[in-house]
């Protein structure tokens, strides 16, 4: 193994390489702060957009007081304990800050505690700062001049700053709903940040690819994944880095990372990279030696046919439901074809090999909200909206063993019968294809492609020479 890993790597400038059948990607040879600087980022004025924000939370609160603490929140928090509806609204980190928007006025004020690392944040527009201790000052005024308060649900201590005030308000209302109907769909700001953070993620992939042989522990790959993100500017990780290798491969969440990697094995990663407080989310499977067998690439083939027939639906106006039944009916169609299924019309032949969901919304938190923004249905695509899809199928050695799933004797006994012995080919094979995709006013745009996933380009970007070997 020449694997090594040494934080004062050097580093050159990037080339490109033509690869088919897909467009060009854009490969490095060994990273550069050239890559960096050429990474595509038009953030307009995102202080404005926090502005933009709040001012429509107003137009949805009847122009009520909203008091909002950075201490958790209703859901959806980072694992420091920030909000994520608070930063969405302020762009500030600081723990235990309070806003308070005064819907009559537009004004806009987050009480700060005091920290002895002196300010964490730069005021952003539109937002007056004050400390901690006038926050109890200014609330009894404010909710006297403003019948209806909203609030997150478990936030209703904080009215304990109100004192007798309390007493005047009419309504305290739930602010969370409204604020879920906004953060579903991205403005221009955040589509630009997810983007940033998907190509930093693509971009690690790519690296990893290159370098990736057998002999290699898992966590060397994750290390190589590390060094690049943080080069290339990622600010943190969404969730666990999975570099699963071999049997490791066929387990839906994997985190340990610490196997040593054997020739003619498949490997599943999957990975979030995060940029400025907005994450990716990529997963990719390789054939550690470079080179897929004939099983491995029955599999992945599949996987990846359902994955591009379903992001064919992902259109504006279309539920995102259509998107996964297409995935299903792809994967048990290819199932079928190899022998894997022998009769798609049974109820349970249907889900037998199909372990996990196939999607959801990314933003602030890699499980981004997801609540009603049309009419209701919360499964509508919308423009603006970017989810991911991620198909994948999985054969751990003891899969059938598991037993007959409140399935009829004789049926799972038939069953076995035909599908055991091909099962027995693809033990140990794991896929799953993961892509980030931005609903656009005509279509959509996969904004994670520049991490190839047709087979022969994954091939092609393996047999490149890496720095990292």
């Amino acid at each position: 193994m020449k694997f090594f890993y040494s934080p004062s790597l050097k580093v050159s400038s990037s080339y490109r390489i033509p690869v088919s059948p897909s467009p060009r990607l854009i490969v490095s040879k060994s990273l550069s702060l050239l890559v960096l600087l050429s990474l595509p980022l038009t953030v307009l004025n995102a202080q404005d957009s926090y502005q933009a924000r709040r001012d429509r939370l107003i137009g949805k609160t009847e122009k009520g007081l909203i008091i909002l603490v950075n201490n958790g929140g209703q859901d959806y928090v980072t694992a420091g304990g920030e909000s994520m509806n608070f930063f969405y609204l302020t762009g500030i980190k600081t723990l235990n800050a309070v806003l308070v928007i005064d819907g009559k006025t537009g004004k806009s004020v987050v009480y700060k505690p005091s920290s002895r690392y002196g300010a964490t944040d730069t005021p952003p527009a539109g937002i007056e700062i004050k400390a901690s201790a006038e926050c109890a000052k200014d609330l009894p005024k404010l909710i006297s001049s403003n019948p209806a308060i909203w609030m997150e649900m478990n936030q209703l201590k904080m009215l304990e700053q109100a004192g007798s005030g309390i007493g005047r308000v009419a309504t305290i209302r739930n602010i969370t709903p409204q604020i879920d109907e906004m953060r579903p769909v991205k403005d221009e700001t955040e589509i630009n940040l997810i983007k940033k953070a998907a190509e930093i993620n693509a971009l690690g992939l790519v690296e990893m690819m290159k370098a990736a042989e057998p002999g290699m522990n898992e966590k060397d790959l994750d290390l190589i994944l590390d060094y690049t993100f943080k080069k290339l500017g990622s600010t943190g990780y969404s969730f666990g880095t999975q570099a699963a290798s071999g049997p490791n491969s066929t387990l839906v969440h994997y985190g340990a990372n610490n196997r040593v990697t054997q020739p003619g094995e498949m490997m599943v990663f999957d990975i979030g990279a995060e940029y400025q407080n907005y994450t990716a989310d990529i997963s990719r499977s390789i054939p550690i030696s470079g080179k897929f067998t004939k099983e491995q690439k029955d599999i992945y083939q599949v996987v990846l046919n359902a994955q591009k027939a379903a992001i064919a639906q992902m259109q504006p106006g279309k539920s995102i439901n259509e998107a996964y039944r297409t995935v299903s009916a792809e994967l048990n169609k290819g199932l079928y074809a190899l022998g894997l299924l022998t009769d798609t019309t049974q109820v349970w032949q249907k889900t037998i090999w199909l372990q996990h969901g196939w999607g959801h919304h990314i933003g602030l938190v890699v499980h981004d909200v997801a609540g009603p923004y049309i009419r209701g249905k919360s499964d509508i695509l919308v423009p603006g909206m970017i989810y991911t899809m991620e198909p994948g199928l999985y054969f751990p050695a003891d899969y059938l063993e598991k037993g007959a799933r409140n399935i009829l004797p004789a049926e799972w006994k038939a069953f076995l019968q035909k599908v055991e012995p091909i099962f027995k080919k693809y033990i140990n094979i794991g896929v799953r294809i993961e892509d980030d995709v931005l609903i656009t006013p005509s279509g959509n745009e996969v904004i994670t492609s520049q991490v190839p996933k047709e087979i022969a380009d994954i091939e092609a970007v393996m047999k490149l020479k890496s720095k990292f070997n």
